[in-house]
């Protein structure tokens, strides 16, 4: 019977998704580098009962920005900064932010 429960906690722990981080910079993606900061910390949080939905956000410094969609919904909660702080314009196009789903893409392949 002990066997058994410790094998089923085992065998639950492993197969749960874990978080990924990465560093990144401005080197990284050459022009498409969509904030005012020059680097930080990628990350790819699985969300609890999701099988699905992935938290990406961004480090820099002590604080950490909600990066994609579910994250940006969740930011609040988990005292993230939203994105728009260090999300720099477009100076082609005033009033736009420069594309970010480069670095949106980056951080969900982190979770695959």
């Amino acid at each position: 019977m002990r066997t058994g429960l410790l094998a089923s906690m085992l065998l639950a722990f492993s197969s749960a998704p874990l978080a990924a981080s990465s560093e990144i910079s401005r080197s990284d993606l050459g022009e498409d580098w969509p904030l005012s900061v020059p680097a930080g910390t990628l990350r790819c949080d699985p969300l609890p009962g999701s099988s699905t939905s992935k938290l990406v956000t961004f480090q820099a410094g002590s604080k950490v920005y909600a990066l994609n969609g579910i994250a940006r919904g969740h930011a609040k909660s988990k005292g993230w900064h939203e994105i728009d702080a260090i999300w720099s314009e477009d100076p082609e196009v005033p009033g736009l932010k420069l594309n970010i789903q480069p670095l949106i893409q980056r951080g969900l392949a982190l979770c695959s």
